[in-house]
């Protein structure tokens, strides 16, 4: 018997509980049988997989981008990985009984790590009273307990292709068996038996699973929860048959009976090619294979089109055939060719567009609110924490009322084109009262990323960019309803937004986004003066408006190029330490052409200190040339002014095609940190976006860390920040708010970096997140504060203390070196200034964040955690690893701020009353007129509310509204915060 199966995906459409009554020559009836084809998420099948965090991986830990793209490859396998520190990724299913058979297609992408310990696996069963976990790995499959391998479960297999594998739970025992090929040429089948039968006593099955029989897919849950799981493996598919224990002998469980219409495109991931200018690419083209997956013969074409969908032309990119008729079940060949012909040398990207002319699916949720009044969560299968007067039903449209508490509803949605396309969200809006923002309405992929965010007043929204917390488009309410559209675009990763037909903003979201989306959320804010204000929504709705199979080729053409190999920058110092007088650039010609010739030049600046040395010559295609940097130090100024603490190196080369040049030029090539270190310091008194937040005329200010962290904090009055001002973070489970510095600070292992801030937290909960955080590719740290639960936590080695926790501010201090020898890279924490550390990690663990640059920065970055953070005030400096009040003799201060003003700041003589002698005071420091204003320094600085650098009309106005009078008690109030 052939048991060569052409495989049919399954679909979106697909019912995928299949009942046949069908008698096979070897095998029993196929009695009750549930397919996973993973065309879609197997969380979105008519019996769905209960999905568990990110489900196929982590999204935290980068695991849906580059390199590993987990999840969904769009050629119906999935990819499923666990590469960190977290346990409840994944998907499981309970209720197959004692006896059930699991078969599928599987590849494994590396060794599951650690090599031993009580929580690693890659799938689980259970029967409803034991179960086993199981690894998968390119040498083949491992039963394990909680403990570790179970005797006689190995099952030797080559799992570094894809490759068919049963399992079959009967009896309390689990039995592993081969199906790539039928051992013998007779008739019937008799397929290989791996392992087994082992039987299911142990613990090693995910604790979701404990009664009622059932399977996982990931590695959902750890035993220990602190443990560092890797698992990675492809599912092609996965098919279950309840209540039927297949052995040797019976054929395979039946493919799923094809769709009317439906087809596949492979690959699914991104192409890229490479050219030399004047040669051929390679790859000089791509191959497509288009398989009718359907009942149905399907009239196919392919076009060349924009990331969004829209036709064009690419004249280096040609697809051919274009368009034909594919019958039912055959598949043809689509190649994509590049012509690099007078090409120019740069980066090209084009985009293939496969239609199958298959009809859309029905609406996904047709929502009209028509159940009882009340609390929307328990009604339509929204869930939450709304109670009644928040998020209700009243007269079958949602009333979202302004208040304290904060309250959520969410409602699943399982919806997405079969490979890319536009999903249509739709719901009826109109104005109710007030003009705060009282809460959000949200819509996330089946992984958890943002896609859609609108922030809701009474009588506005604000359309917002899911990147860009300060990006966002106000749109006036009407009285009446009026339909509100977010047109999720899954190919160009960008939502719109519509009202009463109007496109109102377009706005980008994140590229690691899927293309099916798991839920819609209404969300209320945590505010007591928003009480007596609402707006009203109806009628919801979820269609996918448009769908197709959409490739991306990538295209790079090389010119004239060259290439500065490492060292790219050096560090030099720190504070009088021994310092390197010469280094050397190597520098290669990887481009299409001969150099000529090439040279080396200080950019922008010529310093005394600096001599550059090397030998113009010929450099051949492929060939390197040195460039050596000799620093005088007798020369080097004690006090550096402008940017004479750096030497920028230019390096150039001329080809030989006569008509070009390039030039690379590293920045900071040479910085010196003996003379001046760099001290970063952040008042707390702007946002941290704002020029000139990391220090008055210093140039620094903060970033988002650009791993989908989104702005949420604010600048609040606080009587217990030291100039009365402090930046208020209020971090939720949905998203994080990390800040790195910017420029980028050269941070160097062995020179170490030192990081202090004074913080208080209010309240947290959930996974611990990084407070303050230094970046590096080895020495990497990040300092989390519990506040009242007393947690101090170093983050990237999950190392924790408790000390005694409150609500009120405290001093942390984080360093982070790599002091080589006996000590390896030492981290420390101190707090209060304590010279005691209350953490103390020697030979560490070397930490590469992936940041792709040195930083030091401060947020609160848990996607899975909640917290409300104040900072005061965050100084730091990458010029060593300083115990409290060590960075004295180095950097001339102290890097635990002070309050640089009185309280309020504009009493200058500190009578605690605001009057005449006061404005004396700013009188003298005024700077209108004065076409170029001195540094504002000492009280002069206090005076400068709007932080220009000058003292104006802007900054008195500020004073009289804080003014008090003579022998008045000056009191904080909403005009004169401080």
């Amino acid at each position: 018997m052939n048991t060569q199966h052409r495989r049919r995906r399954a679909s979106i459409l697909f019912c995928a509980v299949y009942s046949l009554l069908v008698s096979w020559t070897a095998g029993p009836v196929h009695a009750d049988i549930l397919y996973y084809e993973l065309s879609v998420g197997p969380d979105a099948e008519a019996v769905p997989m209960v999905k568990l965090g990110d489900g196929y991986g982590d999204l935290a830990s980068g695991d849906f981008g580059p390199p590993r793209n987990a999840g969904l490859q769009g050629d119906g396998t999935a990819r499923l990985v666990d590469s960190g520190t977290h346990g409840k990724d994944g998907y499981y299913i309970i209720g197959l009984g004692a006896t059930f058979t699991v078969e599928l297609r599987v590849k494994a992408n590396g060794a599951v790590l650690p090599a031993s310990g009580n929580d690693r696996r890659s799938m689980g069963i259970h029967d409803g009273g034991n179960g086993r976990g199981i690894l998968i790995e390119p040498e083949g499959l491992t039963l394990v307990s909680g403990t570790g391998p179970v005797g006689g479960g190995f099952a030797a297999a080559d799992l570094t292709s894809l490759h068919r594998i049963r399992l079959t739970v009967a009896g309390g025992q689990v039995t592993l068996y081969d199906l790539e090929n039928d051992l013998d040429a007779g008739p019937g089948v008799n397929f290989a038996v791996l392992a087994g039968p082992v039987n299911l006593g142990g613990s090693g099955a995910p604790a979701e699973i404990t009664t009622g029989g059932g399977l996982s897919i990931n590695t959902l849950d750890v035993i220990n929860g602190s443990s560092v799981q890797n698992s990675d493996y492809t599912l092609d598919w996965l098919r279950v048959d309840r209540g039927t224990a297949l052995g040797a002998s019976d054929d395979v469980i039946p493919d799923p009976p094809p769709l009317s219409c439906s087809s596949t495109v492979s690959p699914g991931l991104p192409q890229s090619s490479t050219a030399f200018q004047g040669e051929a690419a390679t790859p000089p083209s791509f191959a497509y294979t288009m398989t009718n997956t359907g009942a149905s013969a399907i009239d196919y074409s392919v076009q060349e089109v924009t990331a969004s969908g829209a036709a064009t032309d690419y004249d280096w990119l040609e697809a051919a055939p274009a368009g034909g008729n594919l019958p039912a079940g055959d598949d043809l060949v689509v190649t994509a060719s590049i012509d690099t012909t007078g090409r120019v040398a740069g980066p090209y990207t084009g985009y293939l567009r496969f239609n199958d002319g298959c009809p859309l699916p029905a609406a996904c949720v047709n929502e009209t609110f028509s159940y009882a009044n009340g609390a929307l969560p328990g009604n339509g299968a929204w869930t939450g924490t709304a109670a009644a007067g928040e998020i209700e039903v009243l007269a079958s449209e949602v009333k979202f009322s302004g208040g304290t508490p904060a309250g959520d509803a969410s409602l699943a949605v399982n919806c997405g084109p079969d490979d890319a396309g536009t999903i249509s969200i739709k719901v009826q809006v109109r104005s109710g009262a007030g003009d705060n923002t009282i809460g959000n309405y949200q819509v996330f992929d089946a992984n958890g990323v943002m896609v859609g965010w609108c922030r809701l007043t009474g009588t506005l929204i604000r359309a917002s960019n899911p990147l860009d917390a300060g990006a966002a488009t106000p749109i006036p309410l009407n009285a009446a309803n009026t339909e509100l559209e977010m047109r999720i675009n899954t190919g160009a990763k960008e939502v719109q937004y519509w009202y009463g037909g109007v496109l109102q903003a377009t706005y980008p979201f994140s590229g690691s986004a899927v293309s099916t989306l798991g839920s819609i959320r209404f969300l209320r804010v945590n505010r007591t003066d928003v009480t007596d204000e609402y707006l009203f929504f109806d009628d919801l709705s979820v269609s996918i408006v448009e769908q197709y199979k959409l490739r991306r080729i990538d295209l790079t053409v090389i010119g004239c190029s060259i290439q500065v190999l490492e060292p790219r920058t050096r560090a030099l110092g720190p504070c009088g330490g021994t310092s390197i007088t010469t280094e050397v650039f190597t520098i290669r010609n990887d481009g299409a052409f001969e150099w000529t010739g090439f040279w080396a030049s200080e950019f922008n600046d010529d310093d005394d200190w600096l001599t550059l040395q090397y030998t113009s010559a010929a450099v051949p295609r492929g060939g390197t040339a040195t460039v050596a940097a000799t620093i005088d130090w007798s020369l080097v100024p004690s006090a550096f002014p402008g940017d004479d603490q750096v030497g920028v190196i230019r390096f150039s080369a001329t080809c030989d095609d006569g008509a070009t040049f390039v030039s690379d030029t590293p920045p900071n090539t040479i910085t010196l940190v003996d003379g001046m270190p760099q001290v970063i310091k952040y008042e707390g008194d702007v946002l941290p976006s704002e020029p000139d937040s990391g220090g008055l005329g210093s140039g620094i200010s903060f970033v988002l860390v650009n791993d989908g962290s989104i702005e949420q904090g604010t600048i609040v009055s606080d009587p217990d920040a030291l100039d009365g001002l402090a930046y208020r973070l209020q971090d939720t489970s949905l998203n994080k708010t990390k800040w790195r510095v910017t420029p980028d600070v050269p941070v160097t292992p062995a020179i170490g970096a030192t990081i202090v801030g004074r913080i208080k937290t209010e309240s947290a909960a959930g996974t611990p997140s990084a407070n303050l955080a230094i970046y590096d590719t080895v020495i990497s740290a990040a300092l989390y504060w519990g506040g009242p639960n007393g947690i101090v936590r170093e983050i990237e080695r999950s190392t924790p203390v408790t000390i005694i926790g409150d609500g009120e501010y405290h001093v942390f201090r984080l360093t982070a070196r790599d002091e080589g020898g006996a000590n390896g890279i030492v981290v420390r924490a101190y707090v209060d200034e304590n010279p005691t550390p209350v953490l103390n990690l020697t030979n560490a663990a070397g930490v590469d964040t992936g940041l792709g640059v040195d930083a030091l920065g401060f947020g609160a970055g848990s996607t899975v955690g909640e917290q409300v953070i104040y900072f005061d005030c965050v100084y730091a400096t990458s010029v060593g690893a300083f115990a409290p009040g060590e960075e004295t003799a180095c950097l001339g201060m102290g890097l635990v701020c002070e309050s640089p003003c009185p309280v309020p700041a504009v009493d200058a003589d500190r009578d605690h009353d605001v009057d005449m002698t006061d404005f004396a005071v700013v009188q003298e420091c005024i700077t209108i007129g004065n076409p170029v204003p001195p540094p504002l320094l000492g009280i002069c600085a206090c005076f400068d509310r709007n932080r220009d650098g000058i003292i104006d009309d802007r900054d008195v106005a500020a004073f009289t509204r804080c003014a008090s009078g003579p022998d008045v008690p000056w009191e904080a109030s909403v005009n004169c915060p401080n």
